[in-house]
């Protein structure tokens, strides 16, 4: 008979900083217009998909994949401009900020993340059983600069999503050098999202050799479901970060999707352009709507804030099978939500929702001008 949970004595074998914490975890609810996960409202291309299963017919399953992907690294390196040494793919950009924590992050290391963000820098610095440390944004969502650097200085590592996740702001390459020059710790800038915004501190790579850079395969690369991942790096720094990769860590469904990906980039630069415009055009609708404010986005995502309570107006938008995210819960961001950049049609749905929803909660919860207490 197995040992119920609460009396297993062994329990204590297992890290304190791992039992304070609270499982990483979604409830998964399906909606006609599902717009909750930043995830590519365009599908994969299928001349990318027909390339990725010539791949995998052409070749026996029972072997394992490239324990180094040479073609796939030779591709990205070739793409990102950036040698094969200093590069290293993994299984999603999650699995690649893990093997910098293994090879960084313990007891006594001090890890600087840059608040409110991507939920997972918080989950996996505490479990590394590193002393975590964070610095608020700014009132106005803003990324505080002069705090950063003040705080880097005494950091081992410093983490820092450009554009951020869940508010969408950016921060310029001049910025983030005052950032690197603040500390003698690493720093990872996080950009899953770098491609709707125009903007990358890849130029300050040749300059700072503490400089990681985190991407993926999963937003402007539209393969979320591929979990393809990987950073860029001084090829001195990869190289031990290198030591603590699974191996096999990438199976060789994501690393043929890489590289039919790579192969067909214009495809997909394409659409990114296109939700760049869907975006765009998101935002100036959203502006239209009457209580709503919103924060410009440099990422496929809009966060914006309404007078209702944030889990009124989820639930009321769910009712009408349209799913976005809570995300009030985090600090600075009562009565926020935030919404994927959809297709023309899915925005169109959730902006009718959104004005319906807020008809209905708007007189049994606040009233314009006199907002209730209680939801600021």
């Amino acid at each position: 008979m197995m040992t119920p949970i609460s009396k297993n004595s062994f329990l204590e074998k297992i890290k304190p900083s791992v039992r304070a914490l609270t499982p990483y975890a979604l409830k998964h609810v399906d909606a006609t217009v599902k717009l909750d996960m930043n995830e590519n409202p365009l599908d994969t291309p299928q001349p990318i998909k027909d390339a990725v299963i010539e791949r995998l017919c052409s070749r026996r399953w029972t072997r394992y994949p490239e324990l180094v992907p040479q073609v796939l690294l030779k591709k990205l390196s070739k793409f990102s401009a950036w040698p094969v040494e200093g590069l290293i793919v993994g299984n999603g950009s999650n699995e690649v900020l893990k093997t910098i924590l293994l090879a960084v992050a313990g007891p006594g290391v001090r890890v600087l993340v840059s608040q409110p963000s991507f939920s997972v820098y918080q989950h996996l610095v505490k479990i590394s059983g590193a002393e975590y440390r964070e610095v608020l944004l700014t009132p106005d969502l803003g990324f505080d600069v002069k705090a950063i650097c003040r705080e880097t200085r005494n950091a081992d590592l410093t983490i820092v999503c450009v554009p951020n996740n869940p508010t969408g702001n950016t921060l310029e390459p001049d910025v983030i050098r005052d950032i690197l020059r603040s500390t003698s710790g690493l720093v990872i800038i996080d950009e899953a999202y770098h491609e709707f915004s125009g903007t990358t501190a890849f130029e300050l790579l040749k300059d700072f050799p503490n400089l990681i850079l985190l991407r993926t395969f999963s937003k402007a690369m539209a393969m979320a479901g591929l979990r393809i991942g990987y950073l860029i790096g001084d090829p001195a720094i990869v190289a031990e970060l290198a030591k603590t990769k699974l191996p096999y860590n990438l199976n060789f469904v994501s690393i043929a999707a890489a590289e039919a990906g790579l192969d067909h980039i214009h495809l997909l630069q394409a659409n990114v352009r296109r939700i760049i415009n869907l975006r765009m055009a998101l935002e100036a609708r959203l502006k239209e709507v009457m209580g709503v404010e919103t924060f410009h986005s440099g990422a496929n995502f809009i966060l914006f804030r309404t007078p209702l309570p944030a889990p009124v107006l989820f639930e009321s938008l769910y009712a009408q099978s349209v799913l976005i995210r809570d995300v009030s819960k985090a600090p600075l961001l009562d009565r926020c939500l935030r919404v994927t950049v959809g297709t023309e049609e899915e925005n169109a749905l959730f902006v009718a929702a959104l004005e319906k929803s807020l008809r209905q909660g708007v007189t049994k919860h606040t009233t314009w001008g006199e907002p209730d207490p209680h939801i600021l």
